[in-house]
């Protein structure tokens, strides 16, 4: 509980800082992902465009773990790690749905 108080007490660019430090460590997010978690994080639609293995997911979860803290609907397994899985997942091929 008071690591998500303590997160939930950050402004949203501290936020963002800290999920991305505790998920990549150091390392600086790519142009794109940047601007995509800014864009998202002003409340704009946005579509990232970027080739196999350079970060979308990633974006993808910052930003659901950041709104999730914001509007106060983080899980209480938000203590010490973020919550979600840090390995994409993918579905056997007979799991998946073509629109």
């Amino acid at each position: 509980a008071e690591f998500r108080a303590a997160l939930s007490a950050l402004a949203p660019e501290e936020l963002t800082f800290e999920l991305v430090r505790r998920l990549i460590g150091e390392r600086s997010l790519l142009p794109a992902q940047a601007r995509a978690l800014e864009l998202l994080g002003r409340g704009r639609s946005c579509m990232a465009v970027m080739a196999t293995g350079r970060g979308k997911s990633l974006g993808f979860h910052v930003h659901a773990e950041r709104e999730a803290i914001l509007h106060d609907r983080a899980s209480s397994s938000t203590r010490c790690a973020p919550s979600w899985p840090t390995r994409p997942t993918t579905l056997p091929r007979s799991s998946r749905t073509w629109a």
